[in-house]
């Protein structure tokens, strides 16, 4: 496994355990067992960042990984995401400092913890001040409740211009399908922030399995078309970007297409996270497998010229 200083503080691994398929719907068939199991397995690889939020299964991803890591909490470190709520059939973004107090509460108790690690804003509601919302944060930290703070989905322009004093880390959907925003993620890179990329394997889309004719239940996201590497140009790039795998992994025997596609984000930025959803054991023994080499210069240039497609809003709890 390899490891990174998040915002040049403390260490956490390059592999991501992605939480979200914890909460245990609108990824196709999950098996709690194998959930379960697939959190011990990420352990067991050297993986101490798991990453979650408190809207997946409204509170069940964090709650399952409170139960299963507690043993190990002082070797693992915790990510979650606040700013999104439910209200009736209806999702909202709320970044008050009433939500944000009401939010962290909830997510120490389900986590089984007294301090989160990296509490991040998930979505930013553009009503509450961005510097309030980063008030409360720093309010928490005093208070001993998270250890630092960052920001996903948040426009890298709004980062840049922003003086976002604590700030450790951003996130961002980001695969070889969706690299329209290179250069600005390694500007931020270049503050000393460190980039978790989500969405590492477009939901599965890069993972080789899925053909292009392949047709999710109504019940499963990708089944919609804001899940775009699943439909009409986005699959086509998904398509284009498979083949290209597929040609190159020769060159890395043994190595599987979704490893290859992890390893280029990797490699593409040298102190990053990657952060990709599990569902089973064997996901995440596959997974394991994107560490501790490298591409060719060539063939990471090669899978770099992917064409790019241009960035849309991501859909909420996409990650």
């Amino acid at each position: 496994m390899e490891y990174v200083r998040l915002g040049g503080g403390f260490e956490v691994s390059r592999f991501g355990f992605g939480g979200c398929p914890l909460g245990g719907h609108g990824w196709g068939d999950t098996d709690d067992q194998k959930l379960k199991a697939a959190i011990h397995a990420a352990f067991d690889a050297g993986v101490t960042l798991f990453d979650t939020a408190d809207v997946y299964g409204l509170g069940r991803s964090e709650a399952v990984l409170g139960e299963i890591l507690q043993a190990h909490r002082q070797e693992v470190v915790f990510a979650t995401k606040f700013g999104v709520r439910r209200e009736g059939d209806t999702t909202l973004y709320d970044n008050s400092a009433a939500w944000i107090q009401s939010s962290v509460e909830g997510s120490l108790k389900r986590l089984r913890t007294d301090r989160i690690d990296l509490y991040q804003l998930h979505y930013w509601d553009k009503t509450t001040p961005l510097l309030d919302v980063v008030g409360c944060l720093q309010d928490l930290i005093r208070q001993g409740k998270i250890r630092a703070f960052g920001v996903t989905n948040l426009d890298p322009r709004t980062i840049s211009a922003e003086p976002i004093d604590g700030l450790v880390s951003f996130s961002m959907e980001y695969n070889l399908i969706r690299q329209d925003r290179t250069a600005e993620i390694r500007a931020i890179e270049a503050k000393g922030l460190t980039f978790l990329s989500w969405g590492s394997l477009a939901q599965g889309a890069l993972s080789g399995k899925y053909s292009a004719e392949a047709a999710f239940d109504p019940g499963d996201r990708r089944s919609r078309d804001a899940y775009s590497a699943f439909h009409g140009e986005g699959l086509a790039r998904r398509e284009q970007a498979v083949a290209l795998l597929r040609e190159i992994a020769p060159n890395y025997p043994g190595r599987t297409v979704a490893q290859l596609a992890v390893r280029w984000i990797l490699d593409s930025h040298p102190d990053s996270v990657a952060l990709v959803g599990m569902k089973s054991p064997e996901q995440v023994r596959d997974m394991n497998g994107a560490f501790d080499w490298s591409l060719s210069a060539e063939d990471l240039s090669r899978l770099s010229r992917l064409d790019r497609a241009p960035h849309e809003p991501a859909p909420i709890g996409s990650e």
